[in-house]
């Protein structure tokens, strides 16, 4: 196994990025020069070498090559590769899993590692996240969920194999045909809402919503029984409160909001069935009318026009998980 180092130095005007390789105890230097503005930017090259000629250090078919060492093959490569530009949470995210692969199974040889060994890794952090899960369950904190970790690691798995097979160090894809443990989960059918139970959640949402935004998508939701997207989605032009026959045409439904500037995009209906006109009753009507009026009066400093009925003080759509968490909140207020 070889240990690489790297040492920017100015030089002229560019920077010397200079490696010390060590392969089976001989030593053999790698100097490149670059030239940038700064000894940062040469820094981000020199991961960049570094993982090329970690990567080339690496023999092919080397009948001793371990998980561990495939694992910094797909970190080096990948994870801190300055051309992914990945953000720092998920670089550490990727850089833990790793750290517990390489832990329990990182001494595996490639070439002798079976789809047992694999499956059997993932029942023991299964056993393990069960117990934790049913540790902090007694404690009345917020349970654990092993089966969404057990996900991530076998997906970072799959990544670096595929890697690794792209790059000739392994021969077949082990990965291929491994399944995830799973912890089994007594599935409940849904509930139909009572009237009575509706009719509290409305009251409390009166009193209790933060702003008057949310409050009016609760109703909406509430009234419509439209989708959390399609409520998110709905444009004045699409809402008839001022001449009978009154309804709520769906054909917007904004899954994401994503912020390019100020602006937020929001997708047709995904499916034939998506387009739809909803009736609407008096009260929600008049429930609406004056909703209208009120958002007419803000006098905000910037307001971006784009017509959404439900919308920040600016006049930009909310991000679709600040309404499931306040119904959320509110509905925790209710059960006290």
């Amino acid at each position: 196994m070889a240990t690489v180092r790297k040492n920017p130095k100015k030089t002229g005007k560019g920077w010397q990025v200079r490696y010390d390789v060590y392969v089976n105890g001989k030593r053999k230097q790698v100097t490149k020069i670059v030239h940038v503005k700064g000894k940062k930017e040469a820094i981000k090259i020199g991961n960049q070498l570094e993982a090329e000629v970690f990567v080339s250090i690496v023999s092919k078919g080397d009948p001793t090559f371990t998980l561990a060492e495939l694992l910094e093959v797909y970190k080096k490569g990948y994870i801190e590769d300055p051309l992914n530009n990945l953000e720092h949470q998920t670089r550490y995210a990727e850089t833990t899993k790793i750290s517990t692969i390489q832990k329990h199974i990182g001494d595996l040889v490639v070439s002798e590692i079976t789809i047992d060994d694999i499956e059997n890794f993932y029942r023991q952090l299964l056993i393990k996240g069960n117990k934790r899960r049913d540790h902090r369950l007694r404690q009345g904190k917020k349970e654990s969920n092993p089966n969404s970790y057990i996900s991530r690691i076998h997906g970072l798995l799959k990544r670096a194999v595929r890697e690794g097979v792209r790059r000739g160090y392994i021969e077949h894809d082990f990965m291929k045909d491994v399944k995830t443990a799973r912890r089994e989960e007594k599935k409940s059918k849904p509930r139909p809402i009572g009237a009575d139970v509706l009719q509290e959640l409305l009251k409390a949402t009166i009193k209790n919503a933060y702003e008057k935004y949310t409050e009016a998508m609760i109703h909406t939701l509430v009234y419509t029984g439209a989708r959390r997207g399609e409520c998110l989605g709905l444009r004045w032009f699409n809402l008839n409160i001022d001449r009978a026959p009154y309804y709520l045409r769906v054909s917007d439904s904004l899954h994401e909001s994503v912020e390019v500037g100020i602006y937020h995009k929001a997708d047709s209906a995904k499916t034939v069935g998506g387009f739809r006109d909803i009736p609407l009753c008096d009260d929600y009507v008049e429930y609406m009318r004056e909703y209208r009026e009120a958002q007419k009066l803000r006098d905000d400093v910037v307001w971006n026009d784009y017509n959404m009925v439900f919308s920040r003080p600016s006049g930009i759509p909310c991000k679709p998980d600040r309404l499931t968490k306040e119904i959320r909140r509110i509905s925790d207020i209710i059960s006290r």
